[in-house]
């Protein structure tokens, strides 16, 4: 019971943080649409490096 309790609230929080996210990126693009480009060019070059990692990849297996 209490693996359940932690899954189902480890879920809520990370389904919470990502829709707080999401808002304050859409506030960013209406705020200013160079910063939010620029934000959102940093994620993609962060998940492409790990990705293409090949040492990282290891790690995880």
């Amino acid at each position: 019971m209490k693996k359940v309790f932690l899954t189902v609230s480890t879920y809520s929080i990370s389904i919470l943080m990502s829709i707080s996210f999401f808002l304050f990126l859409f506030q960013i693009f209406v705020f200013n649409h160079f910063i939010g480009t620029g934000i959102i060019l940093l994620l993609i070059l962060t998940s492409v490096l790990l990705i293409t990692d090949k040492d990282f990849i290891q790690e995880v297996e």
